[in-house]
């Protein structure tokens, strides 16, 4: 299915492009697609639609081909900067697309992430507030350096393979190191899900409509209503 960006979201993206954020976690449905969306920020500081997509899958030669589509829907104007999770294959399609574009893992998604990664050590608590010390703590590259190397050597975390990817890509997620670019205090997750919710019935039937009238997909139609109801926000 192809991006869906309208006038509006065009004509917004002219303005607001410094900083977009990327995001196909929001909904999936019994078909294994994923709702994929840009989002940026007007200057009101509240997040603006800049097109969706449905993406059956999530490899890099999908998400060139949607970094391109989108591309073209916004006349060749690449991002100033991009928000993303830490999927490999999204930051190799950003670089082959949008090799001028600065990218920056999204901190929420990361910090999220530490029940999952870290919850299996007996101190548990206590390493989730070194981290968090080390992370919104520094102001300095040697702080945030020194921080986090003390933690890892307490706690002897040394063979955590989350922990030391995260510290060897450090310039992509970390506050105190991306300081220098301009991200306008963009946080994924955060003020999308009116936007979705207004949006998602409205894409779907568009991109029925269109299946149908191209004689490709006709036995979609009888299970719209179920496929709209399997539509839930993550």
């Amino acid at each position: 299915m192809g991006v869906e960006a309208d006038a509006r979201s065009r004509a917004a993206y002219e303005y607001f492009r410094d900083v977009v954020t990327f995001d196909t976690t929001y909904l999936t449905n019994e078909y294994d697609m994923h709702f994929a969306v840009f989002v940026g920020v007007n200057h009101h500081g509240q997040s603006t639609l800049l097109g969706c997509v449905l993406l059956s899958g999530e490899d890099t030669y999908s998400f060139v081909w949607l970094f391109k589509s989108w591309l073209r829907c916004m006349l060749g104007n690449v991002p100033l900067g991009i928000v993303t999770d830490q999927c490999k294959a999204m930051k190799n399609a950003i670089e082959l697309v949008f090799p001028t574009t600065n990218h920056r893992w999204c901190l929420w998604h990361i910090m999220k992430k530490n029940l999952e990664k870290i919850s299996q050590y007996s101190e548990y608590k206590k390493i989730k507030f070194a981290l968090k010390e080390a992370v919104y703590d520094t102001i300095t590259k040697e702080a945030l350096e020194e921080k986090w190397c003390s933690f890892i050597d307490k706690f002897e975390l040394q063979q955590n393979d989350w922990l030391n990817g995260l510290y060897n890509e450090r310039h992509r997620w970390a506050p105190t190191l991306l300081r220098k670019y301009f991200w306008a205090e963009v946080e994924q997750k955060k003020n999308l899900k009116h936007i979705l919710i207004r949006w998602k019935l409205q894409f779907i039937v568009g991109q029925t409509r269109q299946l149908i009238s191209n004689s490709k997909v006709t036995t979609l139609m009888p299970n719209l209503r179920k496929f709209k109801q399997n539509l839930d926000l993550k």
